[in-house]
């Protein structure tokens, strides 16, 4: 499975499907074929958006869990990853304290052991941290995510917007088309009452005419 923090893309593991995530979140299951297996196995990620959690007792790894954006300390989720001492060394100086926001951007994956592997490192951004740009330095990378999420929740409103304001236009024109009809029913209605009236009264009708149109009105 490939899914891309940025450009929120995906492709399945099973049939090659390439899609993107209209609301920013994985897909439970596959757009095409439908397989709910469709990330299982290595997830391979060019942003990661985190929180620091606390250190596992069993393995000594730090805890993180991936976030959405960095809006508030409390911030958290059930999307766990562990990074070995190693790499914490290496890309956060040995400091990633319970609660910092981080941003990496780079080329990682995690497995199915939920362990994330560095391939490439260009920016760790830890927030109340430590800050420390590796091969090169980029000014701003904060909420990064955060932005593409509301241009996508922002474009998601308008256009519910917009289909709602053409239901509500469409329910408007067909209570104005059975208004009519109905209308249309009762002057026809009216009209062949009317018809029947002047038939009665005519001297120049035969009588069975007549007597049709005294049946029609006691309908």
């Amino acid at each position: 499975m490939t899914f891309n923090n940025l450009t929120l893309e995906a492709s399945c593991d099973k049939c090659k499907t390439v899609w993107h995530s209209r609301t920013g979140n994985i897909s439970k299951k596959c757009h095409k074929c439908e397989s709910t297996a469709w990330n299982s196995g290595t997830k391979k990620y060019s942003v990661i958006i985190a929180r620091a959690v606390s250190v596992d007792e069993k393995t000594g790894y730090r805890q993180f869990c991936i976030i959405d954006y960095i809006d508030s300390p409390a911030t958290v989720s059930e999307d766990i990853f562990y990074i070995g001492k190693k790499d914490l060394d290496t890309y956060f100086a040995g400091r990633s304290p319970p609660g910092s926001g981080l941003t990496l951007v780079g080329s990682m994956e995690i497995g199915e052991d939920h362990l994330l592997t560095i391939h490439e490192m260009k920016l760790v951004y830890c927030h109340e941290s430590t800050f420390l740009s590796y091969l090169f330095t980029v000014s701003c990378l904060y909420n990064i995510k955060s932005f593409y999420q509301r241009q996508a929740t922002l474009k998601k409103f308008e256009e519910d917007k917009l289909l709602k304001e053409q239901l509500e236009n469409e329910r408007k024109e067909e209570a104005v088309r059975l208004a009519r009809k109905r209308l249309d029913a009762v002057q026809a209605k009216k009209l062949q009452i009317l018809e029947a009236e002047n038939t009665i009264k005519s001297d120049t009708v035969s009588m069975e005419e007549r007597l049709k149109a005294i049946e029609f009105l006691g309908r």
